[in-house]
């Protein structure tokens, strides 16, 4: 009888042991998951950050990858990395004073989302609409996913109907010809 509780007993340590290491493992997996998530997520504010200050061009490299992909609701094909510097090149410039307000920024796993508020004062050519000197507000919502420390790709939703209306076009039913 003594041997039998002594085996029971030995079994349960054992037991017990395995699941306790197991417990820790989950732990660990859980603080590496929450160390990348905050890491991400400081990647992210500091692009918006430096996009504020006007002060984002010498960080493409920096932060994100070769292969980045940039997705857009009006584009069928995903932009790549050269393509995306280049829009940032016309889009920046006609916006002066621009300035996100992060409303919430949420990490999980290797995303990131973003949603913000943007102002700016329309002060020079936007994909030829000429400056108009309004000032400007806007929402967006964009997704980035990280790799490495670096961004490899973003999805983005902008309120371009109000953008385009701030800048005084106007949104109309085309006209069909009635057979």
């Amino acid at each position: 009888m003594k041997i039998q509780i002594f085996v029971l007993l030995s079994i349960l340590c054992v037991l017990i042991n395995c699941q306790n290491k197991q417990v820790e493992l989950e732990l660990d997996k859980y603080k590496s998951m929450t160390e990348i998530e905050q890491q991400n997520l400081e990647i992210v504010r500091r692009w918006i950050e430096e996009v504020n200050v006007n002060n984002f061009e010498k960080l493409y490299e920096e932060l994100f990858s070769k292969e980045f992909k940039h997705y857009v609701p009006s584009n069928s094909e995903p932009k790549s990395y050269e393509d995306y510097k280049e829009i940032g090149q016309h889009i920046y410039p006609a916006f002066h004073n621009l300035s996100h307000t992060i409303e919430d920024l949420i990490a999980k796993d290797n995303k990131v989302i973003a949603r913000m508020t943007a102002k700016a004062i329309h002060g020079g050519d936007f994909y030829g609409i000429p400056p108009t000197g309004n000032k400007l507000e806007w929402s967006a919502i964009a997704i980035f996913e990280l790799s490495d420390g670096k961004i490899i790709a973003r999805w983005e939703e902008v309120n371009l109907n109000g953008l385009f209306q701030q800048m005084g076009m106007e949104l109309r039913m085309q006209e069909t010809s009635k057979d």
